[in-house]
């Protein structure tokens, strides 16, 4: 099953990449303009988390592309960050729209796509150790 889910993961290398790009671009934008209506406290927080997680995603984007060794850290921080953001994503959508829950499904998808995300840059993380070992 996890040499499946490997080789989905390898046959759609550009569609991940597409996407990275696009996350970075969207939650730059998305802590900008939250960064103009919240207070001072709350900005920085925002930024420390959000900030980390488009910068890490930035440098293993830049890295990886060049074929130079990445960071694991970066890599790692970014893979737990989007597992971790796509549940809270999912719960909050399930618990906090109003409606019912079948009614919301369809908006499950934005949630399981950066799940999705997070899994693949997890696996190149343990790929890319075992073929060091």
């Amino acid at each position: 099953m996890l040499e499946r889910l490997k080789m989905f993961f390898d046959k759609s290398f550009y569609f991940w990449q597409i996407t990275k790009i696009l996350f970075i671009i969207m939650f730059s934008f998305a802590l900008y303009g939250e960064s103009k209506s919240r207070t001072l406290i709350v900005t920085l927080i925002m930024a420390s988390i959000f900030g980390l997680f488009v910068l890490s995603m930035i440098y293993s984007l830049l890295l990886a592309n060049q074929s130079q060794k990445i960071l694991k850290i970066a890599r790692y921080y970014s893979s737990i960050f989007a597992i971790f953001f796509g549940l809270f994503l999912s719960y909050s959508m399930l618990t906090l729209i109003s409606g019912k829950w079948y009614q919301n499904i369809g908006f499950q998808i934005v949630p399981l796509w950066i799940i999705l995300f997070g899994i693949r840059e997890f696996l190149t993380i343990t790929t890319a150790n075992s073929r060091l070992a």
